[in-house]
């Protein structure tokens, strides 16, 4: 099994999946540190590996990977095709997807400049794109997928709006009771991806 950060994706779905050999993959040392302590304490078979997201296959080779998980990355990148196609090209079985769609026919790319000081210093912004689902889907099915499932996530509990008033999870309650989530200005509309390769 394939996923990207610190592992706490891979320390929670190995409960799951026993016996599962894992890899751990980011581009910063920084995320394996914090997952370390938990990977080893629950001795689950992992390792971790640095390197670029965009180069996948030939860090490891196509079709190495019965599994792939890519939870909360695509809509943090630039664009997800060419990150996505390298998901697709390692995964022999299923890579399940969870990021921020729409079923509207639009692309919304949007870059995040985060001002949590002073002075009003222009930071390094990131992006929090949400994709359109149909275009993701044909884009999957072109390149090797057989069928995609999805579910869109709903939230079950309220979230307060963070006091520092930059970026940070909220929700606000619709009239009939259901719960949207923001983070900052934007809302976040996740969603679960299952895609079956062919």
């Amino acid at each position: 099994m394939w996923d990207v950060g610190g592992g706490a994706n891979i320390y929670h779905i190995s409960k799951v999946l026993k016996n599962t050999e894992w890899v751990g993959f980011d581009w910063a040392d920084q995320f394996f540190e914090i997952g370390r302590p938990f990977i080893l304490k629950e001795n689950i078979r992992l390792k971790f590996v640095k390197g670029d997201f965009y180069e996948l296959s030939k860090c490891f080779g196509e079709r190495s990977f019965d599994l792939a998980f890519s939870i909360q990355t695509l809509s943090w990148l630039p664009r997800y095709e060419e990150a996505l196609l390298e998901i697709l090209r390692i995964t022999t079985k299923w890579v399940f997807v969870t990021s921020l769609f729409t079923d509207y026919k639009v692309d919304a790319i949007s870059k995040v400049y985060p001002y949590d000081g002073a002075p009003w210093k222009e930071p390094l912004p990131y992006y929090y794109n949400i994709y359109c689902y149909e275009k993701f889907h044909d884009f999957c099915l072109a390149h090797g997928a057989f069928s995609l499932f999805h579910r869109d996530f709903t939230m079950d509990i309220d979230l307060p709006e963070p006091k520092s008033g930059t970026m940070g999870t909220f929700t606000r309650r619709l009239e009939q009771g259901d719960r949207l989530q923001f983070s900052g200005p934007l809302h976040m509309p996740w969603r679960f991806i299952a895609i079956k390769m062919g």
